[in-house]
């Protein structure tokens, strides 16, 4: 779209883990601030979350990850399936 984009890769740590919950959820994740649009992917590169920060959108890849025990995980998380 004629922009230029900055990809960081991080590898997450607790650390890593304590500062993402610093944050009062996903969407928070914007610049100038912090690094946006966050993304998580498993140890062989399959990405399992992608969000779109400023648009207030996320998704997950149920072939990746457990939902139901995702949704358990994050208390107060809405899932909604995409129309077939």
């Amino acid at each position: 779209m004629g922009h230029m984009a900055i990809v960081r890769t991080y590898r997450l740590s607790g650390n890593a883990l304590a500062l993402l919950s610093e944050t009062r959820g996903l969407y928070d994740w914007q610049a100038p601030s912090r690094p946006e649009d966050l993304a998580f992917y498993t140890s062989d590169g399959r990405p399992w979350l992608g969000s779109i920060a400023h648009e207030r959108d996320a998704f997950v890849y149920p072939s990746e990850i457990d939902v139901g025990e995702f949704a358990v995980q994050v208390p107060g998380l809405r899932l909604e399936e995409d129309p077939p």
